[in-house]
């Protein structure tokens, strides 16, 4: 079987550390994955899957991308990051019930 192409976007893997306090509160030793580190905004799942997809998006020569997320999606935070990042435009498509937007002041929001 072959791999999947790929383009490393953050680096990996992602470091582990204790969380001793938490262990010692549960009587087991606990370890965090911290996904939540990455590269110019990319972090986590997310990025992970972006890296599957930025090869198929670089051979399609495409200028644009579009993500349907909500309005503190992570999936819509990382691809424009990536689109930004690889000099294309980003368009993220909010669900008509999403809440407006008048002025994005925090989160994935901003």
């Amino acid at each position: 079987m072959t791999a999947a192409p790929r383009r490393a976007l953050t680096p990996i893997p992602t470091p582990l550390e204790p969380a001793p306090r938490f262990g010692a509160a549960i009587g087991r030793e606990v370890w965090i994955k911290r996904d939540d580190i990455g590269s110019i905004g990319y972090a986590g799942n997310k990025i992970r899957k972006l890296e599957y997809l930025a090869p198929r998006i670089g051979a399609s020569g495409a200028d644009t991308l579009l993500i349907v997320g909500a309005r503190q999606s992570n999936a819509a935070r990382a691809t424009a990051a990536f689109a930004a990042a690889t000099g294309r435009r980003c368009v993220v498509v909010m669900p008509a019930d999403a809440p407006d937007i008048a002025e994005p002041a925090e989160g994935n929001a901003l």
